[in-house]
């Protein structure tokens, strides 16, 4: 590498790391002993970047399990992500959030907890411009990645009187999104859904059912969301595997499919460090 190619790498660099999110030291220390038990707060765990949002945070928060300093990164830049920005997240608290593993958080989200809400996030992906409203109880699982523009309401803020029936049915509900799943781009999830482990929603779908009779790496897909495959389906998230294959089609077999032995799971293949 020539000594001008290596300075505009760097350069190239220094361009990205001046256009995204820094690390906000006050936001982080407000958050974390505003909101967790000091015997939490005082690892850090909450990590806030750029100029976030909080509206309310009378609710708690709590980390199940090991405490680790910087495992939850809020309204933090990821540069040439599909919906890259800089707008600002936004968190409102007034119920119970828990947190048990590596979360990452984009820009431009918005999440809010009502009263006597739970939220549970077990590790994984919110990325930019997501909308969730917890108004009762959203449990997702670990490794799972909400994709750009989606949105996850589990209560639909407005009671509706059935004429008809002369009856009125309550507007809260809840959601569940196992281990591993994908829930693609500007995608709407609403209350009363529950998807199995390793699920992926197709883009732009609305879901709204359970599909907890269903095996594990069912693709749903429309709107509303129905089963579109009986096949069984994992995202790759795990690094070494990505590499491997992504070796193997640069090889020219753009044509083939990439063959993996039985004996490889979707644990396998799903498993990694960072997901989004």
């Amino acid at each position: 590498m020539s000594f001008f190619s290596f300075v505009n790498k760097k350069i190239g660099k220094l361009e990205e790391c001046l256009n995204c999110h820094w690390l906000n030291p006050l936001a982080t220390l407000y958050v974390n002993f505003r909101s967790f038990p000091l015997s939490q707060a005082v690892h850090l765990p909450f990590w806030a970047y750029g100029r976030p949002k909080f509206y309310d945070l009378s609710g708690t928060m709590k980390i199940i399990g090991k405490v680790k300093c910087g495992m939850i990164k809020f309204n933090k830049t990821r540069p040439f992500s599909p919906n890259f920005s800089n707008m600002n997240s936004e968190l409102s608290n007034k119920g119970k959030i828990e947190f048990s593993h590596e979360l990452y958080v984009g820009c431009g989200t918005r999440i809010v907890v009502g009263n006597n809400a739970v939220f549970r996030v077990n590790g994984g992906a919110i990325t930019d411009f997501v909308n969730v409203g917890c108004m009762n109880e959203i449990e997702l699982g670990k490794r799972v990645s909400i994709a750009h523009r989606s949105q996850l309401f589990d209560s639909n803020y407005h009671y509706i009187a059935n004429i008809s029936k002369k009856e009125i049915r309550t507007w809260k509900k809840s959601i569940k999104i196992g281990d591993g799943c994908w829930v693609c781009n500007s995608t709407i999830v609403n209350g009363g859904t529950i998807l199995p482990n390793y699920s992926i929603v197709a883009s732009g779908s609305v879901v709204n059912k359970n599909f907890g009779d269903q095996k594990d790496g069912v693709m749903v897909g429309g709107v509303p969301a129905k089963v579109i495959s009986s096949d069984s389906f994992v995202r790759v998230n795990n690094s070494q595997w990505i590499k491997t294959i992504n070796e193997w089609f640069c090889q020219g077999r753009l044509c083939d499919a990439f063959i993996f032995e039985d004996r490889v799971s979707m644990e396998d293949l799903n498993s990694c460090n960072e997901v989004g």
